[in-house]
């Protein structure tokens, strides 16, 4: 019986003519970094695991402490259609796009779809979460106590949270 690392390696390889370069499971995890350095997709295969797990950092929350945003998160998990498949979830300071499938149901072609659609998805879910971003700056209100009025107007600002 083939080892699920093993079957994983040889899947991996079978990307290398793809993207010009080799990949291996070390430790059980392999990486994928886009032309800019940036992770495209972590491939993950648990010792004797029947489990593929793929997964991509889609923003970072280093700081984030509005309870609404990780609301929004959470409701994103139910748009089936926009999530294809897949969920957000906090890990550290980063939201990550995850997704998980059996090892044994993959051969070279389906992990090649299921690698290149992963990365796409990643990349549409960091696009939203840029515009959210940018959106959430934008639509922030500006709400200036009396009290701060005159810290303003000293070149002083203060965070609405």
């Amino acid at each position: 019986m083939i080892n699920s690392q093993d079957k994983v390696n040889r899947l991996l390889a079978g990307l290398d003519s793809l993207v010009g370069d080799t990949f291996k499971l070390e430790n059980g995890v392999c990486a994928l970094c886009d032309n800019d350095g940036r992770e495209a997709i972590v491939i993950e295969s648990p010792d004797n695991g029947e489990m593929l797990i793929l997964h991509s950092e889609v923003t970072n929350i280093v700081g984030e402490k509005n309870a609404s945003f990780y609301k929004s998160i959470l409701e994103k998990n139910f748009s089936i259609g926009e999530m294809k498949g897949c969920w957000l979830a906090v890990d550290n300071d980063a939201v990550r796009l995850c997704t998980q499938r059996t090892i044994s149901d993959m051969d070279e072609i389906r992990f090649r779809n299921l690698v290149s659609g992963f990365i796409n998805l990643g990349l549409e879910w960091r696009q939203k979460f840029q515009m959210l971003s940018r959106e959430s700056m934008n639509n922030k209100p500006n709400t200036v106590s009396s009290g701060n009025r005159a810290a303003q107007a000293r070149g002083l600002s203060s965070k609405v949270f």
